[in-house]
């Protein structure tokens, strides 16, 4: 039996996780195409529509910049007007666009092994997940209390109970209790230990944990992350000063802006921008599909 067909619909700004992701598919015995694979001087429309034409999967690559490629919603749209299998795929968080909402989405960002897993059984098992349901569960509505009319009618005797008791005790010929009467019966001390000596707890002394301000500007901390150093194409997205190849301790710096990632290869949705500084604390051996990372802090 052929291999099923999966056509891989991205934005070009996520092309290293989109490569890792092929390579991975691939290495699974997955018959995948995408658009690095288009020879020069080939009409690109024409291509593109032949090969989602082709295809039994579309996988769409979803991301802050993907889902607002117009070339990339114009592959979904002839997908869906084909009735292919679509797959989306979350990459990073963003607001899912509404032709993709009652798709069920394989969200990459609970982890990328957890991910690629579920991505590969959606793949070879078609029947477990109901394409048309969306992946958020909706609840339904509960039913009104019956008792909320017996509820609002105690609540109201309750109120005009409580105004007959006001206008009974209330004496208007009585004196205001004098501020100043309760003011002299309070103990004065300089001992701030007294109320405790005598087993009263100070009413003003406890305030409680303090809430920080969240316009405080924050402590400049110490902050780590995992960067790509170059891809299997031999570029290159940091140097140093005096040039050369990377060694810890060395401080590099940024070439182009970098996402910064955790010590499973996911980005943390940290950048590190053109211009600023690094400092290499470990070098990562290089992995199998030929991606280059290393350890290192910023340096602001």
């Amino acid at each position: 039996m052929a291999k099923e067909k999966i056509f891989i619909s991205y934005s070009r700004d996520d092309l290293e996780f989109v490569t890792r992701l092929v390579n991975g598919l691939r290495n699974k015995g997955k018959h995948v195409w995408f658009d690095s694979q288009i020879r020069s001087g080939s009409q690109w429309d024409r291509t593109i529509e032949k090969e989602i034409r082709d295809c039994d999967i579309l996988i769409t690559v979803m991301s802050e910049t993907s889902v607002d490629s117009p070339n990339v919603m114009d592959e979904v749209s002839l997908a869906i007007d084909l009735n292919k299998r679509i797959i989306p795929v979350l990459m990073r968080e963003c607001d899912i666009p509404m032709r993709l909402r009652r798709y069920q989405y394989v969200d990459f960002t609970q982890g990328v092994q957890w991910g690629f897993n579920r991505l590969l059984d959606d793949i070879d098992h078609p029947d477990k997940f109901d394409q048309n349901r969306h992946h958020r569960i909706k609840r339904k509505p509960k039913k009104k209390s019956n008792n909320l009319v017996l509820f609002l009618l105690g609540g109201l005797v309750s109120i005009v109970a409580f105004i007959l008791l006001v206008g009974i005790f209330y004496n208007e010929d009585e004196d205001p209790i004098d501020p100043g009467e309760i003011k002299s019966n309070i103990i004065q001390t300089e001992d701030p230990l007294t109320p405790y000596k005598n087993n009263v707890e100070p009413v003003h002394n406890n305030p409680g944990p303090s809430t920080p301000d969240p316009y405080e500007e924050p402590v400049n901390e110490t902050r780590t992350g995992y960067v790509l150093y170059s891809n299997p194409f031999g570029q290159v997205f940091f140097n140093k000063a005096e040039g050369g190849y990377p060694y810890v301790g060395d401080i590099l710096y940024v070439m182009a802006d970098r996402y910064v990632y955790n010590q499973n290869l996911m980005q943390t949705g940290d950048i590190i921008y053109q211009g600023e500084q690094v400092e290499v604390l470990q070098i990562m051996p290089v992995t199998a599909d030929g991606y280059y990372y290393l350890k290192v802090r910023y340096i602001y």
